[in-house]
């Protein structure tokens, strides 16, 4: 029955969904923008109201700086992933934030006013969210590619596992608890697969707030639900994993 094959084969698929870490990403937006280094819209504002021209252009020309670095490591993460990515839209913002905010980034530079400066200086928070939109969205279509690579194997696997349980009990072996195993594992699969798609599908609809708090708490709401629904997904394929395990056993000792 190759059995050797087959554990092998589920035992990849354990490594391939535990080690991948589904929903390490989404830890990052919930921590990533600190008013110290990072500033969100509200302390952006408070933060513009002491400054001076020359410290406004300073510090926004270094926000900016670190938004886009961030964008270029979004920009590999996804691209390592781009199935969730639907008609490319996250790939689309990464590839177009970036020019935006060197653009902001010279009229800052060019400002001879404090009022023009600060109206600048707040652009660059509250038109590119990188850390509490871009970011999350992109993580999330990243985990969403890795949960149906990690389906699409034990998917496989289950089908293995199917034919051999079902010629074991053909040849009189008791495999009720086998089989029962099977079937939860691809309820679990199929229950995965949808969790990643729909929390990728669900922040990829995000939008800058523009400073307005309705949106945000609404976008912090939905990136909380996501995490949620890959944290499950994640829960989902341990527990298909461990099925797929349970059925090798039951092969094995049919000796």
């Amino acid at each position: 029955m190759h059995l050797s094959r087959t554990s092998s084969l589920t035992r990849g698929a354990a490594v391939l969904v535990v080690a991948a870490g589904l929903t390490a990403g989404l830890a990052l937006p919930a921590t990533a923008a600190s008013s110290a280094t990072k500033p969100t819209a509200s302390a952006a504002a408070s933060d513009a109201a002491g400054r001076t021209l020359d410290e406004l252009k300073s510090t926004g020309a270094a926000a900016i700086a670190q938004r886009q670095a961030q964008l270029t490591k979004l920009s590999g993460r996804l691209s390592a992933a781009p199935a969730c990515d639907a008609g490319g839209k996250i790939a689309g913002v990464i590839a177009a934030d970036g020019p935006a905010l060197t653009q902001v980034g010279s009229k800052l530079a060019a400002d001879t006013t404090l009022v023009d400066a600060k109206n600048d200086f707040q652009s660059i928070f509250d038109d590119y969210r990188i850390y509490l939109v871009v970011t999350p969205q992109t993580y999330a279509a990243a985990a969403c590619g890795r949960i149906q690579r990690a389906t699409a194997t034990l998917t496989d696997d289950q089908a293995k596992l199917t034919s051999r349980v079902d010629t074991a009990a053909a040849g009189g072996a008791d495999m009720t608890a086998a089989k029962a195993s099977l079937a939860d594992m691809a309820a679990k699969i199929d229950d995965a697969k949808s969790n990643g798609d729909q929390a990728a599908a669900a922040l990829a609809a995000l939008a800058p707030d523009h400073g307005d708090k309705g949106v945000i708490a609404s976008n912090a709401a939905a990136v909380d639900a996501a995490r949620v629904q890959l944290e499950t997904a994640r829960t989902d394929l341990t527990t298909a994993t461990n099925d797929a395990r349970s059925v090798v056993a039951a092969l094995k000792a049919l000796g």
